[in-house]
C-alpha cells in the first residue's frame, strides 16, 4: 500500500513528500540490502503496518516486542498492538493500547485526524468493549468514546481519508444493518454512512487502496461479483468504486484474466499502473491499466505461493512482493536462487531484480511469510510470520535498507 502521512489537520499526502526529495535522489540507484537491519521484533505474527508521523504502528497476534538480535535489552510486553519510534528505533512504552484475548488479532490499521482505527478479530480495545473495530487516540492510546460499531465478522482492511473511514472484511452486517463485506463511516462524526454501500458477492474483501486521484477506491478480495441496485456485475477479485458514493465504476479487468476462484490479497495504485498480488488458484503478481473502462493487463509474474503484499519503492523504480512463495512444499528459483517469501520486480515489466532475494525461514512446510510491507524514505518494513532472514534471527518484523 502507498504510504500516507496523517497530519494533525487530517490532511493526507503522498509518500513522495518534498522533505524526502534529497534523500531519495541520493539513494535512487542504491542496491537494496538483502540482510535485514538489526531492529526490534515481535514474538508473533505481524499483519498490519502504518506510519503515523514519527511512529510506526504495528498490529497482529503477538504479546511481546523483542529486542534486536544480540541485544541485552528486555522484551516489552504488549497486546497485539504497539508502536516504534522511527527516530530511535525503540518501542514507545507509553503507547500500548491493549487488544487482549487468546484469539485476538489486529489485521488492519488506519490513521486520520489524530485517531488510530483498529480492525481485526477482537472484543476489547484499550479497556473498552468493541466488536472487531474500534479506535484509540494517537497521542496516548486511550479509547475513543462512542465508536464501537458491531461488526459481524472479521475486518481485514481499513482505509482512511480526512472525511471518511472505509472497512473491508468477512462481515455481513454492521450495527444490525446489511453491509456485504464493505462499510464506511463519515469523519469526524464517525457515523455509519448510509450512502456508501457497495456489496461484494462471494468471499472476503482483503485490501483497498485509493486510485491516484483519490476519487475512486480499488477493492481486492475473494469475490467474483459486485452487487448494485438489485443487479450483479462480474468483477473477478478486483473492483473499482467511487470514494464518495460507493457506486461501481464501469472499469473492470476482463473476465478470465484473473479467473476464479481467486483472491486479490494486496493492491497498490499509481497514475500509470494498478499492481496486485493474487493467490488461491494460480499465484501471481500483475499490473493493470487503472483508468478508462478496461483494466488491461500489462504483465503477470507467476509464483508458487500467494502474493500477499505489494509495495512500490518511494522512487517508483522497484516493486516489492511478499508472500509465502517458496516457504511451502512447492519450490521456485529466480536468478539461479531459491525464492523464500520476498522478491522485487521492475514495475514496468514485472521482471525480477536479481540483487534482492532475501531468504525467510523456516521454509518447506508452512504458509507463513511476508504479509504486509511499508516503504518510507530509504527503508522497507516487512511484517508477517518468520523466524529468520538468512542465517540471523529476525522474528515477524524486519526492516531493510533499500
Amino acid at each position: 500500500m502507498q504510504e500516507r502521512f496523517p497530519l494533525v489537520t487530517g490532511v493526507v499526502v503522498s509518500a513522495l513528500m518534498v522533505s524526502f526529495v534529497s534523500s531519495l535522489t541520493a539513494t535512487a540507484s542504491a542496491t537494496p540490502r538483502e540482510h535485514a537491519d538489526r531492529t526490534w521484533m515481535a514474538n508473533g505474527r505481524v499483519h498490519a503496518l502504518v506510519r503515523a508521523g514519527n511512529l510506526l504502528l504495528i498490529g497482529g497476534h503477538f504479546t511481546r516486542l523483542l529486542p534486536p538480535h544480540g541485544s541485552r535489552k528486555e522484551p516489552l510486553n504488549v497486546d497485539n498492538l504497539a508502536a516504534i519510534d522511527l527516530s530511535t528505533g525503540k518501542p514507545v512504552r507509553s503507547w500500548r493500547p491493549r487488544v487482549p484475548g487468546a484469539d485476538a488479532t489486529v489485521h488492519a490499521l488506519a490513521v486520520s485526524g489524530g485517531i488510530v482505527y483498529v480492525g481485526g478479530r477482537f472484543d476489547r480495545l484499550a479497556g473498552t468493549d468493541v466488536e472487531n473495530l474500534g479506535a484509540v487516540r494517537l497521542s496516548d492510546g486511550v479509547a475513543v468514546a462512542g465508536f464501537a460499531p458491531a461488526i459481524a465478522g472479521r475486518v481485514f482492511t481499513l482505509l482512511a481519508s480526512p472525511d471518511r473511514l472505509y472497512a473491508g472484511g468477512a462481515f455481513g452486517r454492521v450495527d444490525g444493518a446489511s453491509r456485504a463485506k464493505l462499510a464506511a463511516w463519515d469523519l469526524p462524526s464517525r457515523d455509519l454512512s448510509g450512502e456508501w454501500r457497495p456489496r461484494a458477492v462471494g468471499g472476503a474483501v482483503r485490501d483497498m487502496t485509493f486510485d491516484a486521484s483519490e476519487n475512486s477506491i480499488f477493492i481486492g478480495g475473494a469475490f467474483a461479483e459486485m452487487a448494485q441496485s438489485g443487479s450483479t456485475f462480474t468483477r473477478e477479485s478486483v473492483a473499482k468504486v467511487a470514494a464518495l458514493t460507493g457506486r461501481l465504476r464501469t472499469w473492470r479487468i476482463p473476465t478470465g484474466v484473473i479467473g476464479r476462484p481467486q483472491t486479490g490479497w494486496a493492491l497498490e495504485a499509481t497514475r500509470a499502473r494498478l499492481y496486485g498480488g493474487f493467490g488461491r488458484g494460480p499465484n501471481f503478481a500483475a499490473a493493470f491499466e487503472p483508468d478508462g473502462t478496461v483494466g488491461t493487463r500489462f504483465w503477470r509474474e507467476r509464483l508458487v505461493g500467494n502474493v500477499q503484499a505489494v509495495e512500490l519503492s518511494p522512487n517508483g523504480r522497484r516493486l516489492f512482493l511478499g508472500g509465502h512463495f517458496g516457504l511451502g512444499e512447492l519450490q521456485q528459483h529466480k536468478c539461479g536462487r531459491s525464492l523464500r517469501g520476498l522478491i522485487s520486480v521492475r514495475p514496468r515489466t514485472g521482471k525480477a531484480f536479481c540483487d534482492w532475494i532475501p531468504q525467510l525461514a523456516p521454509f518447506g512446510a508452512n504458509f507463513d511469510g511476508a504479509w504486509t510491507m511499508l516503504a518510507m524514505g530509504s527503508k522497507l518494513w516487512v511484517g508477517g510470520g518468520f523466524a529468520k532472514i538468512g542465517d540471523r534471527e529476525q522474528r515477524n518484523l524486519a526492516r531493510f535498507s533499500i
